[in-house]
């Protein structure tokens, strides 16, 4: 049920993706992505009941689907040639072991801190994805 639920997620985003971005163009869609990832966000840190932490993670997985098919293609489009592969590793390589660092070392920590710290810290990448988007 999980895994059905996360492609379902998945699929809703890419449609959405490919809908709105071609009626308003990347930088709308990358906002209006953003935009559904942090809704989702604040569902799932916020969750005092299950039903908001079930939809928590699926507001969370269409607005990462639609940034996720949305900004590279726009990074690709407007930035120097000479930068184009660099951002895009830069993107992994940040990524990855900051959101896997967060949980494994709040893994330690007890309390409702211990899940809603690193769920929070994604509002960082979120803050950093519009305000660098012009």
């Amino acid at each position: 049920t999980v895994t059905a639920l996360y492609v379902i997620g998945r699929f809703f985003g890419a449609i959405i993706a490919v809908m709105v971005g071609d009626l308003l163009g990347r930088k709308e869609t990358i906002f209006i992505g953003a935009s559904i990832l942090a809704v989702g966000a604040i569902m799932h840190i916020t969750a005092l009941s299950r039903a908001s932490n079930d939809r928590g993670p699926h507001h969370c997985r269409t607005g990462n689907d639609i940034n996720t098919s949305s900004a590279p293609h726009w990074q690709s489009e407007t930035s120097e040639a000479s930068w184009r592969g660099n951002l895009v590793d830069l993107k992994t390589l940040l990524d990855f072991p900051i959101r896997n660092g967060l949980h494994v070392g709040f893994s330690f920590v007890g309390g409702p801190v211990s899940w809603r710290f690193p769920l929070a810290f994604q509002f960082t990448f979120i803050f950093l994805l519009l305000g660098t988007v012009p």
